[in-house]
C-alpha cells in the first residue's frame, strides 16, 4: 500500500492476521453510534464522573506504575499526567451542557430574516493514538474529549506492560459498545487503518505520522496530527552548568528537553565530570539507564560520533537505601556530541531536519545573537536561550 505522501508501507503478517478481528470489533462501535446510544448528554456526564472517580481511586497506582515503567519522576507524573487528566475531566463535566446547547446565529446580514441555529452533533467513530512520552495525559484527554462529544472511540496504544494494566483498569467499566482499546498497534498502525473513521488524533514520530496521514488522505478522513521530533541544544563554555543540568538532564523524554547536546570538547569533559559528581552527591550511585531498549537504539543512531553519558550504567543505590527504590531510581542522561565551535554546531543543526525546539546555554550576547540568527526550528516551535 502507498500513501498519498509518497510513503510506502507494507502491512506485516501479524497485522494482516489481526485485521479481521480488529475490523469486526471496530465496526461494532460504529453500529453502536448509529443506534444513537451515545447522543444522550446525561449519560455522557455520568460517564465522565465515573472516570473521575476511577482516576481518584487509581491515583497512587498510576503514580507508582509510571515511576516503575516509563520511569518518570513522581512530581512529573502528578503534573504532566494526573493533574492534566483531572483538569480535562472537570472542564468537560462543567461545560458539556454549554457545548451541546444550540447556538443562535443572528448576526449574519444574509440571515437577517431567518432564525438560524448551530446544532453541535457527535461526529462518529474516532481513532486516538497514544504517545509514550505522556502515557496517560495525551491519550486519555483525547479519548475524554471524543467521548464527551458523543462519539465512539478506538484507543490504539503501545503502552508498556504495567502502564497498559493501569489503563485497562481505568477504562474497565466503560461501555464496550462505545470504547475499544487495542494495545501494541501504534508501531504498525496499518492493521487498523483500513476502517473508515470519522476523525483521527495522533502525536508521534515522523515515520508513523506519514503512514497515518497517507492512509487518512486516501480515505478523506479528517485528522489532527502533531508530528513528534527531537530538540537540539548547544552549550557555550560560558554556560551555567548547574542550570544546564536541571534543564536538560531531567526525568522524561519529550520535545521540551533536548535529545542531543552539542558542545565544544572543553565543555564536554567539564560537564561530564560535573554531572556525574552532582548525581552521586544527590542520589548516591543512581541507576542511569533508558527504560526502553528501542529508544536507546534510536539515540545511538543519531550520529556515529555521539558519546552517550549512559554508557556503563551506574548500578546500585546509596548505602543503606532500599534496593527496590534504588532499582527504580533513574536519571536519564542526554547524549552529547563534540563540535569544534558554534559555527559547526549551527551547520549541524541546519543540515538535519528542523528540530522541534533549539536550546542555547550561553551568557555571551554575541554568541546568543549569532545562534538565533543562524538557526531555525519547526513551525510554531521556539529558540530557547538560558543565560
Amino acid at each position: 500500500m502507498s500513501g498519498s505522501f509518497g510513503v510506502s508501507y507494507n502491512m506485516p503478517a501479524i497485522a494482516q492476521r489481526e485485521r479481521v478481528p480488529c475490523t469486526h470489533r471496530i465496526n461494532k462501535l460504529r453500529s453502536t453510534f448509529a443506534s444513537g446510544r451515545t447522543r444522550c448528554v446525561s449519560s455522557r456526564v455520568k460517564l465522565l464522573r465515573r472516570l473521575l472517580r476511577r482516576l481518584r481511586e487509581k491515583r497512587e497506582d498510576i503514580i507508582e506504575t509510571i515511576d516503575g515503567d516509563p520511569r518518570k519522576t513522581q512530581i512529573g507524573t502528578v503534573l504532566d499526567e494526573i493533574e492534566a487528566f483531572l483538569e480535562e475531566l472537570n472542564d468537560n463535566v462543567s461545560d458539556v451542557q454549554d457545548w451541546v446547547r444550540p447556538e443562535l446565529m443572528n448576526d449574519r446580514p444574509l440571515m437577517f430574516f431567518e432564525t438560524p441555529y448551530i446544532h453541535s452533533e457527535p461526529l462518529g467513530l474516532c481513532l486516538v493514538f497514544d504517545a509514550w512520552t505522556y502515557p496517560v495525559s495525551l491519550a486519555v484527554t483525547a479519548v475524554i474529549s471524543a467521548l464527551v462529544a458523543g462519539n465512539a472511540v478506538v484507543l490504539a496504544t503501545d503502552f508498556s506492560s504495567e502502564t497498559g494494566k493501569v489503563a485497562r483498569r481505568l477504562f474497565k467499566h466503560l461501555d464496550s459498545g462505545i470504547f475499544l482499546m487495542l494495545n501494541r498497534v501504534v508501531s504498525s498502525p496499518e492493521s487498523i487503518l483500513g476502517v473508515n473513521y470519522d476523525h483521527i488524533f495522533f502525536t508521534g514520530c515522523e515515520k508513523i505520522t506519514s503512514c497515518i496521514s497517507g492512509a487518512a488522505e486516501e480515505q478523506a478522513i479528517p485528522f489532527i496530527l502533531e508530528k513528534g521530533g527531537e530538540s537540539l541544544a548547544y552549550v557555550d563554555p560560558s554556560a551555567d552548568f548547574g542550570k544546564m543540568l536541571i534543564k536538560t538532564h531531567v526525568q522524561g523524554v519529550n520535545g521540551e528537553k533536548p535529545a542531543l547536546i552539542l558542545c565544544p570538547e572543553e565543555v564536554y569533559d567539564k560537564f561530564l565530570h560535573f554531572s556525574v559528581n552532582t548525581y552521586v552527591e544527590s542520589f548516591g550511585l543512581p541507576c542511569v539507564r533508558l527504560s526502553r531498549p528501542w529508544y536507546r537504539s534510536r539515540l545511538t543512531s543519531l550520529n556515529k560520533s555521539v558519546t552517550k553519558l549512559v554508557n556503563g550504567s551506574f548500578e546500585g543505590g546509596a548505602p543503606g537505601s532500599d534496593p527496590e527504590k534504588a532499582r527504580r531510581r533513574v536519571c536519564r542522561m542526554r547524549p552529547m556530541l563534540k563540535v569544534q565551535d558554534l559555527a559547526e554546531a549551527i551547520a549541524y543543526i541546519n543540515n538535519r531536519g528542523k528540530p522541534l525546539n533549539t536550546f542555547l546555554f550561553a551568557k555571551d550576547t554575541k554568541i546568543i545573537q549569532t545562534f538565533m540568527s543562524g538557526t531555525t526550528a519547526d513551525t510554531g516551535s521556539r529558540i530557547i536561550v538560558w543565560d
